[in-house]
């Protein structure tokens, strides 16, 4: 496999990935409201500075101080958030560009080694804010086969329709190697898990495939939840962020469960 390689912005990825399908580019998000915080600072700032100057004592010290540091913090916002570079990801026949700044980079479907979607720090900002319950945060990872670690968040418009044409699109290339490493007896690393043929190793856990009482997973939570039999603590509950390739995992977690609890114990997906 070659090595994703970078091109001007200027330069067309079409010869190199052929058609192009979709792009998804930057939302802003949170643009506007920087640049009126930052505005603000530097009035209040000016404010404080004015004032100083009736007052030129410890007071007008103080203030003019004050004044200073809020026209600099002001000014650097607004110079920042100008400054923030626009994030922009086109979907081709035969893998995507990922454009940072001036620089885009050419990643070929089969140069990604990894894919993960979800993170908990987007669950925890969504408990945090103002966004209503049903309203999901997205996110999406993909790691290459050299290391490269590109991540695409909900500042991205439709980051979830990118997402899923980065599965759609690797999920055929990256399961084969998956599986067949698997039927071979190796165990296969899927972050806090780690799946072989005789259960499920965590870093300081071992849970035969017979004794899995439960395996669920929640979307809504960010989480797997995994049971052990006659364990009165759960044997581990894993974020979805740190769990690469999940639709490998399911795909075995599926097929060993079906034959070492006779059909009893199954994935399970859960909505909430």
């Amino acid at each position: 496999m070659s090595k994703s390689t970078t091109l001007p912005v200027n330069d067309s990825a079409e010869p190199q990935l052929g058609r192009r399908l979709a792009t998804y580019g930057s939302t802003r998000q949170g643009f506007t409201l920087n640049i009126i915080a930052g505005a603000a600072l530097i009035i209040a700032g000016a404010a404080a500075a004015i004032l100083s100057i009736s007052a030129w004592d410890t007071t007008g010290i103080l203030c003019a101080t004050v004044g200073i540091v809020l026209i600099m913090l002001g000014t650097w916002g607004i110079y920042s958030t100008l400054r923030r570079k626009q994030l922009l990801v086109t979907v081709y026949r035969d893998g995507l560009t990922y454009r940072a700044g001036k620089q885009q980079t050419i990643i070929y479907w089969e140069e990604i080694a990894s894919f993960f979607c979800d993170t908990p720090e987007h669950y925890a900002a969504q408990r945090f804010s103002n966004r209503n319950a049903g309203q999901p945060v997205h996110f999406c990872k993909i790691r290459t086969v050299d290391g490269q670690t590109f991540a695409f968040d909900d500042t991205l418009r439709h980051v979830y329709k990118l997402a899923a044409a980065i599965d759609e699109n690797t999920v055929a290339l990256i399961a084969p190697y998956v599986m067949t490493a698997f039927e071979a007896g190796s165990a296969i690393d899927f972050g806090p898990l780690v799946v072989s043929r005789e259960g499920l190793q965590t870093h300081n856990a071992f849970c035969p495939w017979h004794e899995v009482v439960r395996f669920d997973i929640s979307r809504q939570r960010g989480t797997i939840v995994v049971e052990q039999a006659n364990n009165p603590v759960r044997f581990g509950t894993f974020m979805i962020a740190y769990v690469p390739n999940m639709t490998s995992l399911k795909v075995i977690v599926q097929r060993m469960l079906a034959e070492h609890t006779d059909g009893n114990v199954a994935l399970r997906t859960l909505a909430a």
